[in-house]
């Protein structure tokens, strides 16, 4: 009976490992207007640039693994491929201007792949 309880009492304990360890959440401190440094080598080589936006108002979202921003004013949303691990908080209001990337014909986006020039979190 001894190794019955003993195994029991370790999956109940690796049980609330896993779930404690996706619990997890970043915290950062932010002053106001907060600029971050983005880097801007280009990580979509192969798409051409469609035009650039300014992002006066945008919230930080995130669907799966990737992170992307949906445009206050016009209600748009960007996937960048270069979104600095500071700006990766769900919910971080920020500003930003964005370089639109090209879509292919055989593709279909969530998001408008994209690139950040530069990005700010607003308070």
């Amino acid at each position: 009976m001894l190794p019955i309880y003993s195994y029991m009492i370790s999956v109940v304990a690796s049980a609330l490992l896993v779930v404690n360890s996706c619990n997890h959440t970043k915290h950062f401190t932010y002053n106001q207007d907060q600029k971050i440094t983005v880097d801007t080598s280009d990580c979509f080589p192969d798409r051409q640039n469609q035009d650039t936006v300014q992002v006066s108002a945008g919230t930080i979202e995130k669907a799966g693994d990737t992170y992307y921003i949906i445009s206050v004013e016009g209600n748009r949303k960007y996937s960048p491929c270069n979104m600095p691990e500071a700006c990766k908080t769900k919910g971080l209001n920020v500003q930003c201007v964005i370089i639109k990337k090209e879509i292919f014909p055989n593709e279909r986006w969530f998001a408008t792949p994209s690139m950040l020039q530069s990005i700010s979190i607003k308070e």
